[in-house]
């Protein structure tokens, strides 16, 4: 299930809990706020792993073209 679909999904049950149980609506409208926050922190570590994966890229090219300059 991606990220939008559980979104879909819960808009879905909020429009349902809303007419059917009013005293359940809160719930879905917190279950879509934690989702939130779970997306921001998985974008979060992607974003640093890119960051750390592109130095490691670059300390690695960095030491290749050394060597290849010392071994000419």
């Amino acid at each position: 299930l991606t990220y939008s679909e559980a979104i879909s999904m819960l808009r879905k049950l909020q429009r349902y809990s809303f007419q059917e149980h009013p005293d359940l609506a809160p719930t879905p409208l917190q279950i879509e706020s934690k989702l939130e926050e779970m997306e921001v922190e998985k974008r979060i570590k992607r974003s640093h792993q890119s960051r750390k994966d592109s130095v490691t890229l670059d300390s690695l090219s960095s030491t290749f073209s050394s060597m290849a300059s010392h071994n000419c």
